[in-house]
């Protein structure tokens, strides 16, 4: 396995990094953690433009492993510390990272707020470009990103991609927002409790923050009336 396919077409979120635990040394990030019930120490570095490199150290020697980087190695024990080392870099590239898909202005409001409040990010569970956000106590979706054609929301809209986010609200609620020109009767999935909101340069954010919000309460394991 190629570690830098880890990282391909994303983009790093350089204040993940420092809450993940990376230090900011000149203008580079550093982060080094020991190898689980090993003698390696592992340190990853990412300068200012998103390009990553690593160093791997055998501590025992005080010297520098490269052998879990060859494909020729497969022994029990550089496939253990493959492994290990693969482990980390995933948890940076899905913690430190995400991908371009969505990217106008509302979305990325959305996805800086659920950050902030909830510590979650988009999820890219399918080959697609669809993309959820759940909650981290019960694993419930509060949110799904889709990118659709327009006509599918209105048919007298046109045939060209756009970006929705689809929300749990109450069903009352739904009846009353539902315009058909921003809000819409949810996208492939339930209409009746969730709504369908088109990201755009017209919509109020921080009503849709409301939505979103609403949203992450509706889902926890609470009963709501």
């Amino acid at each position: 396995m190629d570690f830098y396919n880890l990282f391909k077409n994303k983009v790093v979120d350089f204040n993940r990094l420092i809450d993940f635990g990376f230090k900011k040394i000149d203008n580079n990030y550093v982060y080094s953690t020991k190898l689980q019930n090993s003698e390696f120490e592992l340190t990853v570095i990412i300068n200012s433009t998103g390009q990553i490199k690593t160093r791997l150290v055998d501590c025992d020697f005080n010297e520098e492993y490269t052998l879990h980087l060859a494909d020729f190695a497969d022994g029990e024990f550089v496939t253990k510390i493959k492994q290990k080392f693969y482990e980390i870099l995933e948890q940076i590239s899905n913690s430190c990272y995400k991908r371009e898909v969505f990217v106008t202005p509302l979305a990325k409001q959305i996805e800086n707020f659920v950050y902030k409040q909830f510590g979650a990010v988009l999820e890219f569970l399918w080959e697609d470009d669809n993309a959820i956000i759940r909650r981290k106590d019960n694993k419930k979706w509060y949110a799904v990103f889709m990118k659709i054609a327009k006509n599918k929301l209105n048919a007298n809209f046109k045939d060209q991609i756009v970006e929705v986010v689809n929300v749990k609200l109450p069903k009352e609620n739904i009846i009353n927002i539902v315009d058909n020109k921003f809000y819409f009767k949810a996208y492939h999935m339930n209409k009746t409790y969730w709504l369908t909101i088109l990201l755009n340069d017209n919509q109020e954010i921080n009503k849709v923050l409301d939505y979103i919000q609403t949203s992450y309460e509706l889902v926890s394991n609470k009963k709501h009336c």
